[in-house]
């Protein structure tokens, strides 16, 4: 039998509300959390605080240097992070049908640090290590988020291999993603600092191609 205290409350009713509103924080944490963590992720351009120098030596960590053109680039968006997105916004409460569209459509389309760049290389000259002819690559620009596309010049790239554990890493707490396809080379780049992709009539090419030189005596 419930018990009813002077005041006309239900013994233990409080401590269920109490309960529920303890609840309801925990989703608000949570959706608030995941907000933030989109935030971050769809804003590449502030993933570093401070960026890191580049080191041209850092080639030396390179499985091949080629120099050639860049074809079928294309951006790979990452669904699966999407998905658990756009999940996440339904049950968001407070929304309008309208907002929850209008966010749902931000979600598909804008870019994530999990998104990554897959290419060809058309190979013109390799300065380093064995390629094919036309090698294909990823490019997972995690500082600062990849471009829509690259130029039709002709380009100095420098590969490595996904699974190598050495790595160049330029700051106390950088860190490289695992690549998603590790089977395809990557793009050589520190974290918080350039990628290895310069033009080929650059003055940096031309220093990568008198270090190459005096690795190789």
């Amino acid at each position: 039998m419930t018990k009813i205290i002077g005041n006309n409350e239900v013994l233990g009713g409080r401590n269920d509300t109490n309960k529920i509103e303890n609840k309801n924080n925990i989703k608000r944490l949570i959706i608030l959390c995941l907000s933030s963590y989109v935030i971050f992720l769809s804003s590449p351009a502030n993933a570093c605080i401070i960026s890191a120098r580049m080191v041209l030596e850092d080639v030396k960590y390179a499985e091949a240097v080629v120099v050639g053109k860049v074809i079928n680039y294309e951006i790979v968006k990452d669904k699966n992070f999407r998905k658990q997105t756009i999940a996440a916004l339904e049950k968001q409460t407070g929304l309008s049908e309208k907002e929850r569209a209008e966010k749902r459509s931000i979600i598909e389309q804008r870019s994530f640090l999990t998104d990554y760049a897959r290419f060809d290389i058309d190979v013109r000259e390799v300065l380093l290590g064995n390629v094919s002819n036309t090698t294909t690559v990823t490019w997972n620009n995690s500082t600062f988020g990849e471009p829509d596309n690259l130029s039709d010049s002709l380009y100095l790239i420098a590969l490595r291999n996904p699974t190598d554990t050495r790595p160049p890493l330029r700051g106390p707490s950088a860190t490289i993603p695992s690549s998603i396809e590790p089977n395809l080379m990557t793009v050589l780049q520190a974290p918080c600092s350039s990628a290895f992709i310069f033009e080929n009539s650059s003055e940096n090419a031309t220093k990568i191609r008198q270090i190459i030189k005096s690795l190789q005596e």
